[in-house]
């Protein structure tokens, strides 16, 4: 896991009253919990002046941000999926891979961050935030 990358994460769009315990539960046996919160609760954890873009959200929108504000820059994926969760892989496949698995995921990079929710029906909520 890259600690710095979540703790920059969480300190740029992160709500100040969930940052500690947030970074708490991520850093340690709590992992699941902690990106857990994200499935039906991310609106209570984003701080709302980052979120350029939010709802259902396809990944060709996506794209478009990502392509914008992070054209050459590798993703750090922070995944309920287990085998997704910790990797770093370039923005394009990041994209494909943790978008759409019906799970929590957040994809960080330098100045942008997508977080995907749950997948209840259809396609799920997707925040793009950024870093001014």
């Amino acid at each position: 896991m890259e600690k710095e990358t979540e703790r920059r994460f969480v300190q740029c769009f992160i709500r100040r009253e969930k940052r500690e315990r947030l970074l708490f539960e991520l850093a340690g046996k709590k992992r699941r919990e902690g990106i857990g919160r994200f499935c039906h609760g991310a609106e209570d954890l984003l701080m709302k002046e980052k979120i350029i873009a939010c709802g259902p959200l396809s990944i060709g929108q996506i794209r478009v941000w990502a392509e914008q504000y992070a054209p050459k820059e590798t993703c750090y994926l922070c995944a309920y999926n287990e085998s997704l969760d910790g990797k770093r892989v370039p923005a394009p496949a990041a994209l494909e891979k943790a978008l759409g698995n019906g799970m929590a995921a957040m994809l960080i990079f330098e100045r942008l961050a997508i977080v995907e929710t749950e997948q209840e029906s259809g396609t799920p909520d997707r925040y793009v935030l950024l870093e001014q």
